[in-house]
């Protein structure tokens, strides 16, 4: 993502945005030396194959930022302030993504919220237009909101839009693991 797009974010922001956008053209060329039959493959019983795990990344994430839009009318002024509590969640968030602990998705994000099949090519298209969006919805927002607890993670809770970046990072990272063992098999 090139940061003459994000001119209206901090720069912490901005970075993490270039993060998750290095992160996504890596994994995309990666995935491309495989065929689609072989990416749709689940390998096991009740595993994903590694395009659901590509489609649950992109749904998490665009469940996200329909969250900003519907949230992004409320002044900053009527929303809480970050504090420590905002910090401990977005500690427990990296807590609970970092430990090597299987456990099962919510519902909005689980196997029967993403499709069985997804061709690569119209899945990148997807993922790069939605993270395109993200900067520019990152950007259009009230500046002072990007201090105050305004996503709200489904299990953690309130944090920051810096917060809500970091899951993003780290949930990809999570399951980039996931990723090599499904195309291991």
């Amino acid at each position: 993502m090139k940061t003459s797009e994000n001119q209206a974010l901090p720069a912490p922001l901005q970075r993490r945005l270039q993060r998750l956008a290095a992160g996504l053209d890596t994994l995309l060329q990666q995935l491309e030396a495989y065929d689609d039959e072989r990416l749709n493959r689940q390998p096991g019983p009740g595993r994903w194959s590694a395009m659901q795990v590509v489609q649950h990344l992109m749904l998490a994430e665009k469940l996200s930022q329909q969250y900003l839009r519907k949230k992004q009318s409320v002044p900053a002024g009527q929303l809480p302030a970050a504090g420590i509590g905002t910090h401990w969640r977005r500690l427990l968030v990296w807590i609970f993504l970092y430990l090597p602990l299987k456990r099962k998705a919510p519902a909005m994000v689980a196997e029967e919220a993403i499709p069985a099949y997804a061709p690569l090519a119209a899945t990148a298209e997807a993922w790069r237009q939605q993270r395109a969006e993200l900067a520019l919805l990152l950007a259009a927002l009230n500046p002072d909101i990007h201090h105050k607890a305004f996503y709200r993670h489904p299990v953690a809770g309130l944090m920051t839009t810096a917060g809500m970046l970091d899951f993003f990072i780290w949930h990809f990272e999570r399951h980039l693991r996931q990723l090599r063992e499904c195309l291991a098999h």
